[in-house]
């Protein structure tokens, strides 16, 4: 690493430190677009990077991506995968 520059690598680090949590592919799409030369970013890019994916990241709908990945409903026998259990998160939602 140069000084004020660093790679993909330790961008994406960099990235998840602040709370962000983009796919590697993300990273380096991020990366490319931002790049100071081959191989580095400087903090200007690096900001961008993390507002680039900020912005992203505003426009999901988080409460739909819960509900996608909430488990499976329990029947009344207590069994997983009831069709007529409505499906709901874990958690209530606001």
């Amino acid at each position: 690493m140069c000084a004020g520059k660093i790679n993909s690598v330790d961008l994406g680090y960099v990235m998840r430190s602040i709370g962000q949590n983009p796919t590697d592919k993300e990273v380096d799409e991020l990366f490319k677009q931002h790049k100071l030369d081959e191989t580095n970013i400087d903090y200007d890019g690096s900001v961008k990077c993390g507002n680039a994916y900020a912005d992203k990241m505003g426009t999901v709908d988080h409460k739909k991506m819960l509900l996608d990945v909430s488990p499976a409903p329990l029947s009344p026998s207590g069994r997983l995968g009831d069709p007529a259990a409505p499906a709901r998160p874990p958690f209530p939602l606001p």
